[in-house]
C-alpha cells in the first residue's frame, strides 16, 4: 500500500510537471506563430544549438529595403553579392544587373584604388572613406562607404552601407559660403567700428525699463575716453550721472512708445570733459512686436556748439554796435546836419529880404531855401528812423506810436496798434528788439505783401512779452518760416536778424503764414522782461 501510495505521487508530480512543460510549449508556438519569437535555442548531450526559424529576418529586410543609404554585402574580392534598391538607385540601374558585378566598376576611376584598400582593411575591421560613385548616366556622386567585416555560413564577407554626400556637400559648401560671407561682414563692420566719427552703442532691452549696454564702437570710447570694461555689459544708470541718466531714460521710453527713430540732444561729463551729444535713437522690434534693443548713433557736435555760441556772442556784440552806431549817426544828423542846414535856411531867408535882387534871383532863392527846409525835415526823419529819441526817453509805447503814425502817413497802410493803457518801461535791450521787429515787419508789409492793412498788438503777461505784426496780404513763402533755414541766405538778412535778437534775449520767433496773411510773433520770457 506505501508503494502504491508513493507512486501514485509521484505520478501527480509527474502529470503536473508535463502540465507545465505543455504550457510552455503553447507560449512558444504563440510566439512563434505571432512573430515574436526570431530563433530557438536547444540544449543538446554536446552542446547549445541555436535554429533560426524561417521569416524571422523579415523586419530587418524590410528596414534595410527602406532606409535612405545604399546596403551592400560584399565577396572578400569586392563582388557585390546585394544590394538594396537604395544602391541602385544611387548608380542609376536595376538590382539584377548590379549583383554578381565587382564593386569597382561602379566607382568613379580616380578612387578604385582607395576602394581597394578599404576592402582590403575591412576584412579586420571597420573601415570608412569618402568615394564618388559612377552612375550610368549624369554626374558622379560622392559617397560616404562604411564596411565592417562579416562571416556567412563559414564564408568571410563584407557588409556595407553607402551614404548619398550630394546633399551634406551641398550643405558644406553653403555653409563655408555663409562663413566667408559672415567673416567678410565682420571685416567691414569692423573697418566701419575703427573708421566711423559717429558714436554707435546698442542697448538691450530688459524688464522692468533697465537698459544694458551690449556694444560700442571704437570711436565711442576714444571721444568719451571711457573704457570699454565701463561701458559694456553695464546698465544706463551704471553708464551716467543722475541728470543725464534721467534725460536718457525719458528718451528711451519715448523712442519705444513712438516706435520709430528720434532725435534729441544732451549734454554729458566723461573722463574726456563736457561734452555734446546729438543722438538719432532707434527701437528695434522682434515679430512678436517687443522692442528688444535700441541702436544709438550719437555725433559729437561739442565744438560745433562751441562756435555757435561764439557766432551768437559775435552777432549779439554786432547788432549791439549797429544799434550804438545808429544812435550815433542819427544823433550827428540831428544835432549837426540838421542844425546847419536849418542854419542855411535861415541864412537863405535873410538874403530874400535883400534889395538889388532881380525876380528871376529872387525865385532861385526862394527854391533853394524851400529846399533847405525840406533837407532838414529830411535828415531830421532819417534820424528819427535811425534811432528814435523817443525810445530813449519816453520808452516803446510812445517810439511804436510815433513811428507807426509816420509810417502809415508815408506808406498810406491802415496801421491798428494794440497796447497795453500803460505798458511801462522795459529793459533797454528788449525795447530796442522789440521796436526794430516792428520796424523789419512793417518794412516786409510794404515792400512784399500788398496788404493794405496791418495790426500790431504787445501783450504783456505772467508768462512774457508776446509781439504779433500781422498782415492781410498773400503770405510768403514757405520755407521763410522755418527755424531750420534760419541764416542770410535763406530768409534774409531782416528776418535773420529779427531772429537773432530774439535769440540773445532768450526768446524765438515764429512765424505763421499762407495765402490770406502773415503772423510775426515774438516772445520774451518772463525772466528777461523783469530784468
Amino acid at each position: 500500500m506505501r508503494e502504491k501510495s508513493r507512486s501514485k505521487k509521484e505520478l501527480l508530480r509527474e502529470i503536473e510537471d508535463l502540465r507545465l512543460r505543455l504550457d510552455e510549449a503553447e507560449q512558444v508556438l504563440r510566439g512563434i506563430q505571432s512573430g515574436e519569437v526570431d530563433a530557438l535555442i536547444l540544449t543538446g548531450p554536446e552542446r547549445e544549438r541555436v535554429y533560426t526559424l524561417e521569416g524571422a529576418n523579415q523586419p530587418y529586410q524590410v528596414l534595410v529595403e527602406t532606409m535612405n543609404e545604399g546596403a551592400l554585402t560584399l565577396a572578400s574580392d569586392g563582388t557585390i553579392l546585394y544590394c538594396n534598391a537604395r544602391f541602385g538607385e544611387m548608380i542609376r540601374m536595376p538590382i539584377e544587373r548590379i549583383i554578381g558585378r565587382p564593386i569597382g566598376r561602379f566607382v568613379a576611376r580616380a578612387d578604385r584604388q582607395k576602394l581597394a584598400s578599404l576592402i582590403e582593411g575591412s576584412q579586420k575591421a571597420q573601415q570608412t572613406a569618402e568615394i564618388s560613385l559612377k552612375p550610368t548616366k549624369g554626374a558622379s556622386v560622392r559617397s560616404h562607404f562604411s564596411l565592417v567585416p562579416l562571416r556567412l555560413d563559414g564564408l568571410q564577407s563584407i557588409c556595407g552601407v553607402v551614404t548619398d554626400l550630394t546633399g551634406v556637400i551641398a550643405a558644406r559648401e553653403a555653409s563655408l559660403r555663409l562663413e566667408d560671407t559672415l567673416m567678410e561682414r565682420e571685416r567691414l563692420l569692423s573697418l566701419i567700428n575703427t573708421n566711423v566719427s559717429d558714436l554707435i552703442w546698442l542697448m538691450v532691452v530688459e524688464p522692468k525699463n533697465r537698459y544694458r549696454c551690449v556694444a560700442v564702437s571704437g570711436s565711442l570710447i576714444t571721444v568719451t575716453g571711457l573704457r570699454e570694461e565701463q561701458v559694456v555689459g553695464k546698465r544706463l544708470e551704471e553708464i551716467l550721472q543722475a541728470a543725464p541718466f534721467h534725460i536718457a531714460l525719458a528718451k528711451f521710453q519715448e523712442a519705444i512708445r513712438a516706435g520709430e527713430t528720434i532725435a534729441y540732444e544732451q549734454s554729458i561729463d566723461v573722463p574726456a570733459g563736457h561734452i555734446v551729444l546729438e543722438t538719432r535713437l532707434t527701437p528695434i522690434f522682434d515679430p512678436r512686436e517687443h522692442c528688444t534693443y535700441l541702436l544709438g548713433v550719437s555725433r559729437d557736435v561739442t565744438e560745433r556748439r562751441r562756435t555757435e555760441g561764439e557766432l551768437r556772442q559775435l552777432s549779439a556784440c554786432l547788432l549791439e554796435a549797429q544799434d550804438q552806431e545808429r544812435r550815433r549817426i542819427a544823433r550827428e544828423l540831428h544835432d549837426s546836419t540838421a542844425h546847419d542846414l536849418a542854419a542855411i535856411a535861415i541864412n537863405l531867408s535873410l538874403l530874400e529880404e535883400c534889395a538889388g535882387l532881380d525876380a528871376s534871383a529872387r525865385k532861385c532863392l526862394a527854391d533853394t531855401v524851400s529846399l533847405a527846409k525840406q533837407s532838414s525835415s529830411e535828415i531830421r526823419n532819417l534820424s528819427y528812423l535811425l534811432h528814435p529819441p523817443l525810445l530813449d526817453e519816453r520808452g516803446l509805447d510812445s517810439a511804436l506810436r510815433w513811428y507807426t503814425d509816420g509810417f502809415a502817413q508815408r506808406s498810406g497802410i491802415a496801421i491798428k496798434l494794440d497796447m497795453p493803457a500803460e505798458i511801462g518801461r522795459l529793459p533797454q535791450e528788449i525795447e530796442t528788439a522789440l521796436f526794430r521787429i516792428v520796424q523789419e515787419g512793417l518794412t516786409n508789409i510794404h515792400r512784399h505783401s500788398s496788404s493794405p492793412t496791418a495790426r500790431i498788438s504787445l501783450l504783456r503777461s505772467s508768462a512774457g512779452l508776446a509781439l504779433e505784426v500781422q498782415d492781410k496780404g498773400h503770405g510768403m513763402p514757405r520755407d521763410t518760416s522755418k527755424e531750420t533755414r534760419g541764416t542770410i541766405e535763406g530768409m534774409g538778412v531782416g528776418i535773420a536778424g529779427m531772429r537773432e535778437r530774439l535769440r540773445q534775449l532768450g526768446g524765438r520767433l515764429e512765424i505763421d503764414t499762407n495765402s490770406h496773411g502773415t503772423i510775426v510773433r515774438a516772445t520774451l520770457p518772463l525772466s528777461k522782461v523783469h530784468s
